[in-house]
């Protein structure tokens, strides 16, 4: 698929020969494998996005429920001030 043996040597430099050791690093993939991190890639951009939505709605809402809060707080206050 593609050949990173210029850079990442799996054999040569010591930190890749430490990825293959934990991760089973390759500098030339398989097309599974390349296909297998395209998909993890894209699993986990996906869920950042979902995420990202569902935090962003979910302050929404609670900004919402805190403006009305406020607002009917002012409004008691102002009643109160022409009641009295």
């Amino acid at each position: 698929v593609f050949d990173a043996s210029d850079c990442c040597s799996d054999k040569t430099n010591r930190f890749f020969v430490l990825m293959r050791a934990l991760l089973d690093w390759q500098d030339q993939p398989t097309p599974l494998e390349f296909f297998a991190y395209l998909f993890y890639g894209l699993a986990a951009v996906g869920a950042g996005v979902v995420r990202v939505r569902r935090a962003k709605r979910a302050i929404a809402t609670r900004l919402e429920d805190l403006r009305k809060a406020a607002a009917e707080t002012t409004a008691d206050a102002e009643a109160d001030e022409n009641q009295a």
